[in-house]
C-alpha cells in the first residue's frame, strides 16, 4: 500500500503535468470568419478564414457540407502561416458561375485539441447586376516593373452606391497594412491606389484591387509587379596603390573600397596564400589593411567578391632601408684639373641621387661634396694639378643617405701634360 506521503507526491505530479499540458496546448479558435459575398458571373469570389491554436490549426473548406479541394478547376485554396500559432486560408472561386456557385461555404478549423470550430458564409452570383453594384472605373493596368528601392503606385478607383471600399490582395491574400508600414492606400490624389514605399525584392508578386459595398464585390484584373534588382559585378571605387613605400618599423594603413550590386565582400591576403580577413566576419564594400611595425617588403592583395564574380588588386609594400654603397667605382679621363668617376649600384631604380666626396689625400681640410648627381658617372673639376685625391660615393633613397663606397685614390696630371692618371685604394679598405 502507498503511504500518505506517496499519495501526496503522486497528486502533485499529476497536477503539475496537467498545468504543463494545459499551458502547452490550446484548442482552435477563429480569428477571422468568412463574410457573405455577392459577385457577378464570370468574375471572382474570395473567402478568407483565420484560426489560431496550439498546435497550429489546419483549415478545410466545405460547400453545402461537402469538402472542397483545389483539385476542382475553378476552385483554389491558398494557406498561409501567420505568426507562431495562427493559420490563414483563402477559398477563391474563378470564374464564378450562376447558379451552381450559389451556396453556403464553411471554414472548418481543427488541431486535435478540443472541438473543431467553424463558420460559414453565403455566396450569391448574379447574372444581372443589381443597382449600386461596384464598378471598377480604373484598374492597375498592365504589368508593372520598378527598381528595388523605388516607390510604386498601383492605380485603382471604383464607383457604386453606397460608395465602395477598396482593398488590395497580394497573391490572393488580403494585404495587412497594419503590419507593413511600407504599404498604404492613398486617400488623396489617386484615392484607392496602393503605394509601396522603398520597394524590396520580396514585394514582387501578383496584386489585385477589390471594390466592395453592401451590394456586392468586384475584383479588378490582377497585375504582376516585378521588382528589378540591379546586377553589377564587383568593381573597385578606391583600389589600393600599386606600391606603398614605408620606412622600416613604421605603420601603414591602406584602404580598399569596392562597389557592386549586390555589394561585394572585401578581404586582404598577404603573398599568395596567407588570408588576413576572417571568413566569418568579412566586411562589405570596404576593408582597410592596417600593418604595424613593418619590417619586410611583401605583396598584399585586396579581393572583392560577390555572387557575380571576383576581382583582385595587389599592392607592394616596400620597406625602405638605407641604400648600399655604390660598387665598381672606376677612374678615367684624368687631367691636371679633372677626374671622371663611374660606378654602378645593385638597385639603381631605388636611388634618388648620389653624392661624391673628394679631398686631397695629404690635406686635413674637410672634403668637398657634390650632391644631386643623378647619373652613374661624373667629372669632378676644378682640381689642383699633380695632387693625390681621395674620392667616395654615397647613394641616397627615400629613406636617407647610405654609407660611402670604399675610398678610391687618383692623382691628377701635371700642368700641360697629356691625360694620365694613377689610381690606388686606401689600405684600410678591402674590396671584394
Amino acid at each position: 500500500m502507498c503511504s500518505s506521503s506517496s499519495w501526496r507526491a503522486l497528486v502533485i505530479t499529476v497536477l503539475a503535468c496537467s498545468a504543463v499540458c494545459a499551458f502547452a496546448s490550446e484548442p482552435p479558435s477563429l480569428t477571422v470568419k468568412p463574410r457573405p459575398q455577392q459577385a457577378k458571373t464570370n468574375s471572382v469570389a474570395s473567402f478568407y478564414c483565420g484560426a489560431r491554436g496550439d498546435p497550429r490549426p489546419t483549415i478545410q473548406w466545405k460547400k453545402n457540407n461537402k469538402r472542397v479541394t483545389d483539385s476542382l478547376s475553378r476552385y483554389e485554396i491558398v494557406d498561409k502561416v501567420v505568426g507562431d500559432s495562427e493559420t490563414g486560408s483563402v477559398l477563391r472561386i474563378e470564374p464564378t458561375r450562376a447558379p451552381r456557385d450559389n451556396a453556403v461555404y464553411e471554414c472548418f478549423a481543427e488541431n486535435g485539441v478540443g472541438d473543431a470550430v467553424s463558420a460559414n458564409a453565403k455566396l450569391e452570383v448574379y447574372d444581372e447586376l443589381p443597382p449600386g453594384f461596384p464598378v471598377i472605373t480604373e484598374g492597375p493596368g498592365s504589368h508593372k516593373s520598378i527598381e528595388v528601392g523605388h516607390n510604386a503606385v498601383l492605380q485603382c478607383s471604383a464607383s457604386g452606391n453606397p460608395s465602395p471600399t477598396i482593398y488590395w490582395l497580394r497573391e490572393n491574400m488580403r494585404l495587412d497594412l497594419d503590419t507593413n508600414p511600407r504599404y498604404s492606400i492613398l486617400d488623396k490624389g489617386f484615392p484607392g491606389a496602393l503605394q509601396i514605399s522603398d520597394s524590396q525584392e520580396t514585394d514582387q508578386g501578383k496584386y489585385e484591387c477589390v471594390a466592395e459595398n453592401s451590394v456586392g464585390t468586384q475584383h479588378a484584373t490582377a497585375i504582376m509587379l516585378w521588382v528589378r534588382v540591379r546586377r553589377v559585378p564587383p568593381q573597385f571605387s578606391i583600389p589600393p596603390p600599386t606600391m606603398e613605400k614605408v620606412k622600416v618599423g613604421e605603420n601603414v594603413s591602406i584602404p580598399c573600397v569596392a562597389i557592386g550590386s549586390p555589394m561585394p565582400y572585401v578581404k586582404w591576403r598577404r603573398g599568395k596564400t596567407t588570408e588576413l580577413s576572417p571568413e566569418d566576419k568579412l566586411p562589405v564594400g570596404r576593408n582597410v589593411l592596417n600593418l604595424t611595425n613593418v619590417q619586410l617588403s611583401d605583396n598584399y592583395t585586396c579581393i572583392a567578391a560577390s555572387s557575380l564574380g571576383m576581382i583582385e588588386a595587389t599592392t607592394f609594400i616596400k620597406v625602405l632601408t638605407l641604400p648600399s654603397p655604390p660598387i665598381e667605382v672606376k677612374v678615367s679621363d684624368v687631367t691636371s684639373t679633372s677626374v671622371k668617376l663611374s660606378w654602378s649600384h645593385p638597385n639603381p631604380d631605388d636611388i634618388q641621387y648620389y653624392t661624391i666626396s673628394h679631398k686631397p689625400r695629404s690635406a686635413s681640410q674637410s672634403p668637398g661634396v657634390i650632391s644631386g648627381v643623378v647619373t652613374m658617372y661624373y667629372t669632378i673639376r676644378p682640381l689642383s694639378p699633380y695632387t693625390q685625391y681621395e674620392f667616395t660615393i654615397s647613394a641616397v633613397n627615400g629613406f636617407g643617405h647610405g654609407p660611402p663606397s670604399p675610398p678610391i685614390v687618383a692623382t691628377t696630371g701635371e700642368t700641360g701634360n697629356h691625360p694620365s692618371f694613377r689610381v690606388s685604394f686606401s689600405r684600410q679598405t678591402r674590396l671584394g
